[in-house]
């Protein structure tokens, strides 16, 4: 329910209710006939550069500090305890009002 197209926000967004939860999904418009297939593991350099629009490159490279951050994360063997401490802060941050990028707190990417 609510689909919406956001493409003129920092990060271009696709926002839509699932089930009564509210979801936002960023995109990225890339100037290529195919996408690699490893696109989920590896966003590379050359990806990042076929892409022309200064919104869609701040969405992908939001994409890539998730996979370094879960990387770094992983490495460490804690990524069970982060994703939970991670979803307990969330709660915690909404619950305070306190948890939104779009005014000024912490959210998201920012959050981890």
């Amino acid at each position: 329910n609510n689909l919406q197209v956001i493409s003129e926000a920092k990060v271009p967004i696709i926002t839509f209710d699932y089930r009564g939860v509210p979801v936002d999904i960023s995109y990225s418009q890339v100037d290529l006939e195919t996408l690699p297939p490893d696109i989920e593991q590896n966003i590379s350099d050359g990806l990042i550069a076929a892409i022309k629009e200064k919104e869609s490159v701040t969405a992908i490279l939001g994409r890539k500090n998730n996979q370094m951050i879960i990387a770094a994360v992983d490495k460490a063997g804690q990524l069970d305890n982060f994703k939970t401490m991670l979803r307990l802060l969330k709660v915690w941050a909404k619950k305070k009002g306190v948890y939104s990028n779009a005014i000024g707190f912490l959210g998201g990417i920012s959050l981890a």
